[in-house]
Formats: C-alpha cells, structure tokens, sequence
C-alpha cells in the first residue's frame, strides 16, 4: 500500500469493481453482483462511499437511509487489506455524511462470528440491541447476526458521535 486511501462517493462506474471486492468478501450466496448494485443504487435512498488506494477500490460501504434513520446494508474491506484502518475511515467518512444528512440513528447487521467487524462498530459507537437466529446462510450452516444500533448526535465538532 503505498498511500494514504482517499474516500469518495461511489459512482455507477464503480459497480463493477466495488462487486468483484464483495465477492472476495462474501460467500457466494451473500455477495453483491454488479446486477445488484445496480438494483440497489437505482433507489433515491440508498448511497455509498469508496476508499481508493493504489488506484483500486480497497473498500466499499453501502447505506440505506429514510429521513432520519440509516441501515448499514454492506460494508466490504479488501482482505488484503485489513487491519490497516481503511475501513474504519472509510466509516467514518460514511458516519458524518450520516450526521450532516440529520438522520438519528443507524442499524445494521453482523455476523456473530465476524469478530473483526464486531469490534470496529464497537469502537465506532454502535451497540447490540438484538438477535437475528440463522440470519446469515452459509455454505454449510446458518449464522446468528447482532443487529447493532447507534444514535448520532449532531454537533459541531466532527467525529463525535454519542451512543444512547
């Protein structure tokens, strides 16, 4: 990696790329063709961010949003990637768009076994407030999901987010 990643909106132009990184994500059952980011970003509520680093997408987030609630639909880090804080700036970036757009509170979904993910909502303020039983399907199995929630509280100061 030989620069900082910058983050940016994702554009049509980025379905292509932005799917072949889900599906080194995401199992084949889960993962988003660029039919399906089609699909999704033709709604007026839905929107995303990038991270770009070396001239490739190394991260993708994508929400869905209502006047004032937000539902983190996917979020997909490069798995070569990691462990380098992309996702979680990428995040960030994603959560004051959040803030600025008045929305209140943000949900999503996370596997129970995805540790890594489970700790980077957690850093960023989100909280589990439920259980989903055999949320996520698998290859061979069915997975339970948290369902984490976050309140967002509009200040002046960027990067302070409060949990209720």
């Amino acid at each position: 990696m030989s620069a900082f990643p910058s983050v940016r909106r994702i554009k049509k132009e980025d379905f292509a790329e932005a799917s072949k990184l889900h599906a080194r994500c995401f199992s084949e059952k889960q993962y988003w063709s660029q039919a399906c980011f089609d699909k999704y970003f033709s709604k007026e509520t839905v929107f995303g961010f990038v991270s770009i680093c070396d001239a490739q997408i190394a991260a993708v987030v994508v929400l869905q949003k209502t006047d004032e609630v937000a539902e983190i639909l996917t979020l997909s880090v490069d798995p070569d990637k990691r462990r380098k804080n992309i996702g979680y700036q990428l995040m960030l970036c994603a959560l004051e768009w959040v803030e600025e757009s008045g929305i209140k509170e943000i949900f999503l979904d996370v596997a129970v076994d995805n540790e890594a993910a489970i700790l980077l909502y957690k850093k960023l303020g989100f909280r589990e407030i439920a259980l989903r039983e055999n949320y996520y399907v698998r290859a061979t199995n069915k997975v339970n999901a948290y369902v984490l929630k976050k309140h967002i509280i509009a200040t002046a100061a960027k990067d302070h987010y409060s949990v209720d």
